[in-house]
Formats: structure tokens, C-alpha cells, sequence
């Protein structure tokens, strides 16, 4: 494969897996964690934790590995936003990517 083909291919996974971890975690984690939660439980988020930026997600970074990819104890209450192993891949990749804003 060309140098070019493959900085495209490069290019394009990151993306692809920035924009999908994003997507993930507003559909998994912002229920609770966000300016204004939806949970039936949370009307704050839990530890003053927000997920309503781009810029909040990557400065949390390491502790949404730690716990997603890690100790896979979020999301809470037994996983009640049913985060798959998939998406937790996903997180994983992203993060080890280097996190790309």
C-alpha cells in the first residue's frame, strides 16, 4: 500500500473512531452526566461529572478509561445505559489512539 493510502486509512479510522466514542458516550453516559441529566434517579450529575462538551470528554479521559474500560463499572446501576463490550472496545481504541479531539 502507497504511504499516502495508508495516512488516509489511518486518517479516516480516527475519525471514524473519535466521532463513534463520542456517539457512545452521549448515548451511555450523558443520561447522568451532563448539564441536565434525563435519569429518573440523577438531577445532577453524579460528582459534578459532565460529558456535555467535546472539551469535557478529553480532559476526562483517562478517568472514562478507568472506569468503562477498566473496572467496567460504569455506566452505573448495573449497566442500565447497556453499554456493549463493543463500545467499550471502541472507547478503548480511542483512548490508546492518543485521544484525538
Amino acid at each position: 500500500m502507497h504511504l499516502i493510502c495508508k495516512i488516509l486509512k489511518n486518517l479516516i479510522l480516527t475519525l471514524k473512531t473519535k466521532n463513534t466514542s463520542q456517539t457512545i458516550i452521549n448515548n451511555r453516559c450523558t443520561v447522568c452526566h451532563s448539564s441536565n441529566p434525563t435519569d429518573a434517579i440523577w438531577k445532577v450529575a453524579p460528582n459534578g461529572v459532565k460529558y456535555d462538551t467535546a472539551e469535557q470528554i478529553f480532559n476526562l479521559k483517562d478517568k472514562i478509561f478507568q472506569r468503562v474500560v477498566v473496572s467496567k463499572n460504569m455506566p452505573f446501576n448495573n449497566n442500565q445505559t447497556e453499554m456493549t463490550q463493543e463500545e467499550r472496545d471502541m472507547i478503548n481504541c480511542w483512548i490508546n489512539q492518543g485521544t484525538p479531539k
